[in-house]
């Protein structure tokens, strides 16, 4: 919960780098991705979305491969930089890349990609409503397994699964999924 502490911090590292090894370093693009975090998480999403585009300029400058796990975080940092200012058509593209780079290596890329709520959520607002439940699905597997029903993660993903069969027309599943997640939600925020 100490981001500006966790900003400088991250500041002072890719300062290091750049001082180190120069800009087109896979180490200074590593760094620089945990100021994009720090950035990201104190919602300044135009100048975490500036610093994800200098990751990838690096990444692609120093010859990673588009199947790079590196490269692949970097366009999911860029990814849910243009998600948060409601640039969904780009975000998708940056998705996108991700599977067409990763596509080589199924498991990883269903590891990666598979219950991702920002590629959900893109895919969702564009339209692409059956693939945004294929994923919401393993989402919400994952995160009931991991943390259980009554968490806000899960009840995050009810809604957006809501949204997603409410466009499909399934008004009694929507309903479900929608009264499922407000229970878990207004209870969190009434503290009971």
């Amino acid at each position: 919960g100490r981001l500006l502490e966790a900003e400088n911090e991250a500041r002072k590292a890719v300062l290091g780098a750049l001082d180190k090894l120069g800009r087109y370093s896979p180490h200074t693009a590593g760094i620089l991705r945990s100021l994009v975090w720090a950035i990201q998480e104190q919602g300044r999403y135009p100048e975490a979305e500036m610093l994800a585009r200098a990751v990838i300029d690096i990444h692609e400058k120093t010859g990673s491969s588009s199947d790079s796990i590196r490269l692949a975080l970097a366009r999911a940092q860029l990814g849910s930089a243009l998600q948060h200012q409601g640039r969904q058509k780009e975000a998708l593209v940056e998705y996108e890349a991700i599977r067409t780079g990763l596509a080589g290596d199924p498991e990883y890329l269903r590891k990666f990609l598979g219950g991702h709520g920002g590629y959900a959520v893109a895919l969702l607002r564009t339209g692409n409503v059956d693939q945004a439940l294929e994923i919401l699905s393993v989402a919400i597997a994952k995160s009931r397994r991991l943390v259980g029903d009554s968490h806000r993660e899960t009840a995050r993903i009810r809604g957006y699964m809501a949204q997603a069969y409410a466009m499909k027309g399934d008004q009694a599943r929507a309903l479900r999924e929608f009264r499922e997640a407000t229970h878990v939600l207004l209870a969190r925020s009434l503290g009971t």
